[in-house]
């Protein structure tokens, strides 16, 4: 074996599981890869598990699959895409949303549709009230039949005095209601 000069030697890491990435703390100064010293560079955080090595994929598993300190990160294989939900409703905010391997913070909702996330109270699922609010994020605000509306009849000759057969329950009156 040449044994050369120690100028001349490289760092050699123990890879065990043959990833490319070697333990850092078992290394040795040779002249080519000897036996299990095969790897040139270190920093493998599982020399036991060929698919755990720095800047390796990270799956949603509890585990640190690329060696950076961190379990199960933002963006990791097998997330699931939460939306942020700071009123706790249920309901995120489309468009606002990480994907995380569990839920996180303000990011726990995975159905969306919110259009007020600083109320609990309004969301997709939330019945309309006479408030002047749109409760139920379909897009309008006191529609007929919503909580607390008033009976208004039509009154088409606007005499005061209107239809039994043709009412509505509205917010306020409309039209000719």
């Amino acid at each position: 074996m040449d044994e050369g000069s120690p100028d001349d030697c490289v760092t050699y890491y123990r890879d065990n599981d043959s990833d490319g990435y070697g333990d850092s703390n078992d290394h040795k100064c040779l002249c080519q890869a000897d036996g299990a010293y095969k790897a040139v560079v270190g920093e493998d955080c599982n020399d036991q598990n060929p698919v755990i090595f720095p800047d390796g994929t990270e799956f949603c598993n509890g585990v640190d699959d690329d060696c950076d300190a961190e379990v199960d990160e933002t963006n990791a294989v097998g997330c699931t895409l939460f939306l942020k939900d700071a009123d706790n409703d249920g309901y995120g905010l489309n468009g606002d949303s990480e994907c995380l391997c569990a839920a996180k913070g303000d990011y726990t909702a995975t159905t969306g549709g919110d259009c007020d996330d600083e109320s609990g109270g309004i969301s997709p699922q939330a019945a309309e009230v006479c408030n002047g609010v749109d409760d139920d994020c379909d897009g309008e605000a006191d529609e007929t039949g919503a909580s607390g509306c008033d009976t208004y009849f039509l009154d088409g000759d606007q005499d005061g005095y209107g239809d039994a057969a043709l009412q509505k329950c509205l917010c306020e009156p409309e039209d000719f209601y």
